[in-house]
């Protein structure tokens, strides 16, 4: 392992000067509400919820392509396909709007499960993937019948599900992370962390790995194929963060330390102390933080960690999404889209 460089904030920089490496006034907007329950960016669009209504919107211009009926009370954060925009609704109910148009699709209720179906849904090999209580439920959106269902044991929960090619990764409260086939939902392979220890948040896939950071303060890399561990790293504290990866950097955050990892070995390439960072998100070029106490946005250098712009937002951060050269924000008030450096 090698040893982590110790950098304490900027490097020939002042916040002034970060401050104007990025445009300050949004490349397009619109009318936002205190209630957002979604932003989500995927193949070129916004998706937005507010006021149990969904609205999609092109992501480049803004320009709105549909706003949906109702769609019922805690529906859950929707995924944007070709096929359709699927969502959690309420209690125990899968549903699907037509991406053209908005309109309701589908409906199905599952009388068995009595928790919520309000995490978001996953794509993968044709199918649509539904975490709900503690089952993975998967459904032929051409049919609109549930292929197969995965089911943990009582003391193996899933806490949280990922899709890597033609694999969902699911993770569970006890430490363990498997490779359940999107075909016919056998498990392929599983990988337990010597601590059994808690892996809380959704899993990162980027090529053929998966990441994982669980609370024993370690960052796992494991195959997608097989599950073997191609490496960890020793962080200073348990994470409750999911990793992101940039070019061949992966960003953890244990406690307020961001560290950089490289995705090739595992090793920490810097460590930077971010006071009270919110949440880290990457589109595989741009790496951002967000820090809802000083209202805003900083891009990282993944080399070193150094911050390298900052976007100053006047009112207090609602949600986020980040597509190819744009980030998306929305305040109690507004939905903004900033160009990217």
């Amino acid at each position: 392992m090698t040893a982590a460089i110790a950098l304490s904030g900027l490097t020939g920089c002042t916040s002034a000067d970060i401050s104007e490496h990025i445009s300050q006034s949004p490349a397009w907007h619109k009318g936002a509400k205190s209630d957002t329950g979604c932003l989500n960016y995927r193949e070129g669009t916004i998706s937005y919820v507010s006021e149990n209504k969904m609205s999609l919107f092109d992501s480049r211009t803004g320009v709105r392509k549909w706003i949906s009926d109702d769609l019922g009370k805690d529906s859950g954060c929707p995924l944007y396909t070709p096929t359709g925009v699927y969502y959690g609704l309420g209690t125990n109910t899968v549903a699907a709007l037509n991406p053209a148009t908005g309109k309701n699709l589908w409906k199905k209720r599952y009388d068995d499960f009595l928790d919520y179906a309000t995490l978001r849904p996953y794509a993968s090999n044709g199918d649509i993937h539904f975490l709900v209580n503690n089952s993975i439920i998967t459904i032929d959106p051409k049919t609109r019948k549930e292929s197969w269902r995965h089911t943990e044991q009582e003391d193996m929960w899933i806490v949280n599900m990922a899709t890597a090619g033609d694999m969902v990764i699911a993770t569970t409260a006890n430490g363990k992370v498997r490779g359940i086939s999107a075909a016919d939902g056998k498990v392929a392979w599983t990988y337990t962390t010597p601590t059994h220890a808690r892996i809380n948040q959704v899993p990162t896939v980027a090529a053929d790995t998966v990441y994982v950071g669980s609370y024993d303060a370690h960052i796992y890399a494991l195959s997608t194929t097989n599950g073997k561990l191609k490496w960890k790293t020793k962080l200073e504290a348990g994470t409750d963060w999911s990793p992101v990866t940039t070019h061949d950097t992966l960003l953890i955050v244990d406690n307020y330390n961001f560290n950089g990892i490289d995705i090739r070995n595992g090793h920490r390439k810097w460590t930077v102390d971010y006071h009270d960072p919110t949440d880290a998100i990457s589109n595989g070029q741009n790496l951002i933080y967000s820090n809802e106490k000083e209202k805003r946005f900083y891009g990282i250098n993944p080399d070193n960690g150094e911050r390298i712009w900052q976007l100053n937002i006047k009112e207090k951060l609602m949600h986020w999404s980040l597509g190819k050269n744009m980030l998306y924000i929305t305040t109690p008030t507004q939905l903004n889209a900033y160009k990217l450096p």
